[in-house]
């Protein structure tokens, strides 16, 4: 007699990742799953975000799509398009040395409006815990175990890490499950507005640019 019982998942995180791995497990009817985010609210902060074909696909395959193509603010199309034009920025005259095209081009979305529509999709039947912080997790013999701030302890058969750059869940990998590339990101965000202002012939508010330099790339 086959067992009725289910396979307990546990989502540590609320954030892109985290509804994502929710959202692509709504058709699978023999697990229980619970959400742990440690915001008392569902919410994204940042900027934009850029969706690339194959990951428009997959969006695609989740069944997101009417809801984020009501999202953009032009109309769609498959056909091929400008997705990232790469300049030479360290020299005196720049100039253009390739051009990247995708069908659709690039996609740009706001990381709050995907979240709100992978939020929208997560089945009724799975639990979204709020105000819950991990603390610390333990791998048992037969589950993992987790301890929250707030003091709740609970457990799962498989625990899947979603919980960004502090991440308590890479606890229990060596090294923390770190592994440094040799690469490092600094984002900053300047408005449209005072660029067009100050440079209203700049290259970049017609269209996406990558400027390129020794060891150093800016988008």
């Amino acid at each position: 007699m086959a067992s009725s019982k289910k396979l307990r998942i546990a989502i540590i995180g609320g954030g892109i990742g985290g509804l994502t791995c929710a959202v692509a497990l709504k058709d699978c009817p023999n697990i229980e799953l619970d959400l742990y985010e440690q915001a008392a609210h569902i919410t994204e902060i940042g900027a934009g975000i850029t969706v690339w074909p194959r990951t428009w696909m997959c969006l695609k395959s989740l069944g997101l799509e009417r809801d984020l193509l009501a999202i953009l603010p032009e109309e769609y199309s498959d056909e091929p398009k400008l997705a990232f034009e790469f300049r030479i920025s360290d020299r005196k005259e720049g100039y253009t040395f390739h051009k990247i095209y995708a069908k659709g081009g690039a996609l740009c979305f706001h990381r709050q409006e995907i979240q709100r529509t992978l939020l929208k999709h997560v089945p009724e039947s799975f639990h979204i815990h709020l105000s819950h912080r991990l603390t610390r997790c333990e791998e048992d013999e037969d589950c993992v175990k987790m301890y929250f701030k707030n003091g709740l302890e609970a457990s799962c058969d498989i625990l899947i890490g979603a919980d960004g750059i502090k991440s308590v869940t890479r606890e229990l990998f060596p090294n923390k499950g770190i592994f440094y590339t040799g690469s490092q990101v600094f984002r900053g965000l300047i408005p449209k507005e005072g660029l067009a202002k100050s440079y209203p012939t700049h290259k970049s508010l017609e269209g996406p640019i990558q400027y390129c330099g020794k060891n150093k790339v800016r988008g």
